[in-house]
């Protein structure tokens, strides 16, 4: 019984992290999703979405459905016997799909233009970057034009905290569900450096294609955000090949999210010729490799 306490606790830690921050609500759902059968986790899921939509919060409502339709879906293709490059791409055109449809069908039943809605609330924002940074240059356009690609960083960042806390939740539900690949083996498709070249070519050369630049800085988010969840994977990996501990673990990887995200990004991207991680798996052991 106390199993299925656990179970419910962990369902109104996800509902109220939803509320709170979105994001941390993906760490529970995760484990909610691992822990329990399908047709537990869904209907579940649906009924507390409906819960908060009729108390008045459709905010909410529709983000905590869309951090369930990522989450879990994610992990049932995972059940299925694919790997995590091809479960988190099912889960992010589900996500894009999902939230283009009916944001869409939102703004038709208002008779207003998508675009239009989005300059509306991107622009209160940008006036606020402003009044803090006057020397700041930011284009309203610019912004809207990117939406894709947030909307696809949220949803990679969602992924992220999900597999990082799921050990963690899956101890508080006391579940006995065997830890998956760890995440410090995270690799970007080969492909990837192929795109990313053309994602480069297409945003920052000169040309008059909008088109192409915009389909260009849109990729180019998502794969810096990639190669960045990769460079960090070395970083952690080294970790672990140097026993490093908890404090400076903590400190440095404070130092490279805010202060040095580009060249974590540079380093996974390097990975793909440096195999840096194969490195350190061939490090010698004894006490030479530790002094």
């Amino acid at each position: 019984m106390s199993g299925f306490f656990r179970h419910i606790g962990l369902w109104l830690i996800a509902a109220v992290f939803n509320w709170a921050t979105v994001l941390l609500a993906a760490g529970p759902l995760r484990a909610l999703r691992l822990s329990t059968p399908f047709w537990v986790f869904w209907p579940v899921a649906a009924m507390l979405s409906a819960g908060m939509w009729v108390a008045g919060i459709p905010v909410a409502a529709c983000t905590f459905a869309a951090v369930v339709l990522v989450v879990g879906l994610y992990t049932e293709i995972e059940a299925w016997g694919a790997n995590r490059g091809a479960a988190a791409l099912g889960s992010m055109v589900a996500l894009v799909a999902a939230v283009g449809t009916g944001f869409g069908a939102w703004c038709r039943s208002l008779k207003i233009s998508p675009l239009t809605w989005i300059s509306k609330w991107v622009e209160p924002m940008v006036v606020k970057m402003k009044e803090v940074y006057p020397a700041l240059e930011v284009d309203v356009d610019v912004l809207v034009s990117q939406t894709p690609s947030a909307l696809v960083i949220m949803g990679l960042l969602v992924l992220a905290i999900a597999v990082l806390s799921e050990q963690t939740w899956l101890r508080f539900a006391d579940s006995r569900v065997a830890a998956t690949s760890k995440w410090t083996d995270f690799k970007v498709w080969d492909v990837g450096i192929y795109a990313l070249m053309l994602a480069l070519l297409a945003a920052l050369t000169r040309h008059e294609i909008k088109l192409v630049s915009v389909i260009g800085v849109n990729a180019l988010n998502v794969l810096v955000l990639l190669y960045f969840f990769q460079g960090m994977a070395i970083v952690f990996k080294a970790f672990d090949t140097f026993s490093v501990g908890v404090f400076w673990r903590v400190l440095v990887s404070f130092v490279l999210i805010f202060q040095l995200a580009i060249l974590v990004a540079v380093v996974g991207v390097a990975d793909y010729w440096l195999e840096i991680r194969n490195r350190l798996a061939r490090r010698p052991v004894g006490p030479k490799a530790e002094l």
